[in-house]
């Protein structure tokens, strides 16, 4: 038997055992986020899922649904955490959206993107590291995340 929690005022169903992540996930709903993979452990690292569960601050991918739950996930506030969060991340990473390979496919320009990220806020730190080109087939520009 299915239970419900409510999303932002929508109701969604739930079975026990699932975590608020994958019960807005099977009901169509995003939950930013980047350590969640379903295929692993959940662990709450990255902090991005975080929603308001009745008032509180939660990570989605780890507190898990139970009847009468009232999620707030689209708030402006929530939004803005999350925005600073993701900037922080492209202080060190030598992150070229348009030109990188992975354009289109990637969670973290997925999350850039939907959280209208237009700038990086902070001042960018570049470590110069060292790229190894030792091997005659492969290279590693650890430059690039």
């Amino acid at each position: 038997m299915s239970k419900t929690i409510s999303i932002d005022g929508k109701p969604v169903e739930f079975v026990e055992g699932q975590t608020i992540m994958e019960a807005a996930a099977a009901a169509g709903v995003y939950i930013p986020h980047l350590c969640h993979h379903p295929d692993f452990t959940p662990h709450g690292s990255c902090k991005l899922c975080t929603v308001k569960v009745n008032g509180r601050n939660c990570s989605a991918c780890t507190f898990p649904a139970a009847e009468g739950q009232e999620v707030l996930n689209e708030t402006d506030e929530l939004r803005e955490e999350r925005r600073m969060i993701t900037q922080m991340l492209f202080v060190e990473g030598n992150h070229f959206c348009p030109s990188c390979e992975k354009s289109g496919n990637c969670q973290l320009q997925a999350v850039t993107y939907y959280l209208d990220m237009l700038d990086d806020h902070f001042p960018l730190f570049f470590a110069n590291r060292e790229v190894d080109a030792s091997h005659p087939e492969v290279m590693i520009d650890h430059n690039r995340r």
